[in-house]
């Protein structure tokens, strides 16, 4: 094999060896000496800058509307999911390839490998690592499945960056992503400082009151009161009754009022509350009970509408009742992520979410459920 066209690599290093080296691990390669290499243009520059063009103001639209934008020095920032919608306007995903526990130095942390893939031809077009260490000042102290699902974002996005970068400098962006870059230097636009936050309005006891007249003339009527109650806090995301904004109050009251009033709403009503209920016990057939559900609406209120909105959207559902007993296996990973795209630095998953251990709690007052 000592032709002048060819080369002797080691396989397991990429390493070119001498004629000497030994041959039991190596592999024979054609080597090309001579010529360049036939760059050419495949398609219309003109129209992949078109194409390309559409895609950003497309992107700029979806971007605007965000009601938290990552602003770092005056300049934007795009989060895993813009990079998504990106790559979703040209057919490609992102896909986990291998994650893996790592040491740093004196820090531990998570390290991963991901893959954009074309969908309709299953090929991988790009590839990228990325890690996650808790010697990072936004990530320490927290826990380490927190550290694994950022790794694994950034890979992703870091994956999805390579290949669309081009794209975002189109409209406008900066081409680093968002979830690389130090949150104590990201600035929402949107940004409010903490002595001019609003304090959030108190809830308003009358309206409570009306609610529960309500809700006590249909447990009259013979209406489960710990089945509605449980029916109206996961469907508004609230878990005490007595602490409901005003706003939630009204909605609660106006269902309840047509129900006190309408044979016909009322039996609607009540249909809504046996799917709900019929979806507790189902949950408590398969060992999850009602304080891990409790505890699943207080992290998707702390994660506010968006949040919720995106959780939805990742777990195809329409309702939190749709959700089936193996979803709360990837429910920790996948809130942490929706925080970290909702701008949620400081948001930790509930230990009973996490699978920890919790002590017993007394149950409080005014908890439905």
């Amino acid at each position: 094999m000592n032709n002048k066209n060819n080369v002797r690599v080691n396989r397991e290093t990429g390493e070119v060896l001498a004629d000497s080296e030994t041959p039991d691990i190596t592999t024979t390669l054609p080597l090309k000496l001579e010529g360049i290499v036939d760059l050419k243009i495949y398609r219309d520059p003109d129209q992949v800058l078109e194409e390309a063009s559409r895609a950003a103001r497309a992107l700029v639209k979806v971007i605007e509307q965000k009601p938290k934008k990552v602003i770092i020095k005056g300049e934007q920032y795009l989060e895993f999911e813009d990079w998504q919608t990106v790559a979703r306007f040209y057919g490609v995903t992102a896909k986990v390839r291998e994650t893996r526990a790592i040491v740093v130095d004196d820090a531990t942390g998570y390290e991963a490998v991901a893959d954009a893939i074309h969908v309709s031809s299953s090929q991988i077009i790009s590839s990228a690592d990325a890690m996650c260490l808790d010697n990072e000042e936004n990530w320490k102290n927290k826990p380490k499945f927190q550290l694994r699902s950022m790794a694994q974002t950034r890979a992703c996005v870091k994956c999805l960056r390579n290949t669309f970068a081009w794209v975002v400098v189109l409209a406008g962006y900066q081409t680093s992503p968002a979830e690389e870059v130090s949150q104590d230097a990201a600035v929402p636009k949107n940004n409010i400082k903490p002595e001019e936050k609003k304090a959030s309005p108190s809830p308003d006891i009358s309206l409570i009151n009306q609610a529960t007249d309500k809700m006590y003339k249909l447990v009259s009527a013979g209406m489960v009161q710990d089945d509605l109650y449980f029916y109206f806090f996961t469907n508004f995301l609230i878990d005490k009754f007595e602490e409901l904004p005003v706003h939630i109050s009204q909605r609660i009251i106006d269902e309840l009022s047509s129900a006190v009033k309408d044979k016909t709403q009322r039996v609607a009503l009540e249909k809504r509350v046996r799917i709900a209920v019929e979806w507790r016990d189902a949950l408590k057939a398969n060992g999850i009970e009602k304080d891990k559900i409790s505890a699943l609406v207080r992290a998707l209120r702390e994660l506010n509408a968006e949040g919720y909105k995106i959780f939805k959207a990742k777990i195809g559902i329409n309702r939190l009742w749709d959700l089936t007993p193996s979803v709360f296996n990837v429910i920790p990973e996948m809130l942490q992520s929706i925080a970290v795209q909702v701008n949620k630095p400081d948001f930790i998953v509930p230990e009973i979410l996490a699978g920890k251990e919790m002590e017993d709690e007394k149950e409080e007052d005014g908890v439905p459920f």
